[in-house]
């Protein structure tokens, strides 16, 4: 989902989803959680977000990930490995 220019950097719609998520039973790996409060410029989050994508299985799109670029990206690599992709829909949240 979209951070960058958002308030708290929308960590908390991220660690929502990530909650929900994790509730049933999908490891996460949250770009909000990764250097938390860090003040680390832009291609160094977007570098961690990348390997996150390489490494997952399934990707979720939260509401306005269209409007971020770093979302996109992570969207266009993830479509180039063929990964399941899902919008985000928190009353139905599927088991993994």
């Amino acid at each position: 989902g979209p951070m960058t220019g958002l308030p708290d950097w929308n960590r908390p719609a991220l660690a929502k989803a990530a909650k929900a998520l994790r509730k049933k039973g999908w490891v996460v790996l949250n770009p909000a959680e990764h250097d938390a409060g860090s003040v680390q410029i832009r291609k160094h989050h977007m570098r961690h977000d990348i390997q996150a994508v390489l490494l997952a299985d399934v990707v979720f799109k939260l509401p306005g990930w269209l409007g971020s670029r770093g979302s996109v990206v992570e969207v266009l690599v993830a479509e180039a490995l063929e990964l399941e992709i899902h919008h985000w829909n928190p009353a139905k949240v599927p088991k993994p």
